[in-house]
């Protein structure tokens, strides 16, 4: 039992028909194709990650700036309602303001009247 192994012919191998010339500036355009082809893509999501890098360091920024106005909001509220009822007392905010000036804080629009100075006084018409 002798193995043999031959070598493989020339024949095996495909054969163009093309000039070698040709075949040479086909493959070179071909590979130059697709070189192109994904260097731009490389490119585009190389430009997509940086986006999505700025966009999240960006929101996370945004959102510690939220949370902190949002707690400033709360320390405000708080120093407020202790200045309101430290400096009044026991009075109530309606008792504080001046006579006919109640509406401020009821959410009613302000009615006319000679106490709160809402008196409608004459209609004067711009000459022109």
């Amino acid at each position: 039992m002798e193995a043999t192994v031959e070598a493989p012919s020339a024949q095996t191998r495909k054969d163009y028909t093309s000039r070698p010339g040709a075949l040479s500036r086909f493959f070179r355009m071909s590979q130059d194709g697709w070189k192109s082809k994904y260097k731009d893509l490389k490119a585009t999501v190389k430009g997509y990650k940086n986006r999505i890098a700025h966009l999240t360091r960006s929101r996370e920024l945004w959102r510690i700036r939220a949370e902190r106005a949002g707690e400033q909001i709360t320390t405000l509220e708080v120093e407020i309602a202790e200045l309101t009822t430290d400096s009044w007392g026991p009075f109530a905010a309606t008792e504080r303001l001046a006579p006919g000036r109640r509406h401020a804080l009821s959410g009613e629009p302000p009615r006319c009247s000679s106490d709160n100075g809402l008196v409608p006084g004459p209609i004067r018409r711009a000459r022109g």
